[in-house]
């Protein structure tokens, strides 16, 4: 016996505008955290945040971080060690530790967290950018 009932089909231009309305909210929470968590940066940056959080979303990804948690961690280094503290001449020890495969990203970004810590309280001018 057939199901005489209509399938329903999604176009793929359906499909990038709900994935889009999924990044929108994402980063609309992941903005609200960041002027939680990081208020004087997020002041700083002003109107700049949107394109902040994009650029974090594109770099984290960049290295192989998926889940929110992970995307939102990269953020919060982003806030402590710049926009580009992935690429930043000096902060090479940070780009070395993102690109260590054999560990889970959530460890390396454990990592991560723990070296800039170190690195802040070993810093002369507390190496905030």
């Amino acid at each position: 016996m057939s199901d005489s009932r209509p399938v329903m089909m999604i176009r793929e231009a359906q499909l990038r505008t709900l994935g889009q309305s999924t990044v929108d909210t994402f980063s609309s929470r992941l903005a609200v955290h960041l002027r939680r968590f990081f208020p004087d940066r997020c002041d700083a940056l002003g109107e700049a945040l949107p394109g902040f959080i994009a650029h974090g979303v594109a770099r984290a990804r960049h290295h192989g971080l998926r889940s929110e948690r992970e995307v939102c961690r990269y953020a919060g280094l982003m806030c402590v060690l710049g926009r580009d503290f992935d690429t930043a001449p000096g902060l090479e020890w940070a780009r070395e530790l993102l690109e260590l495969e054999h560990l889970a990203p959530a460890l390396r970004l454990d990592v991560l967290t723990r070296e800039t810590q170190e690195w802040l309280r070993a810093a002369p001018s507390g190496g905030a950018p």
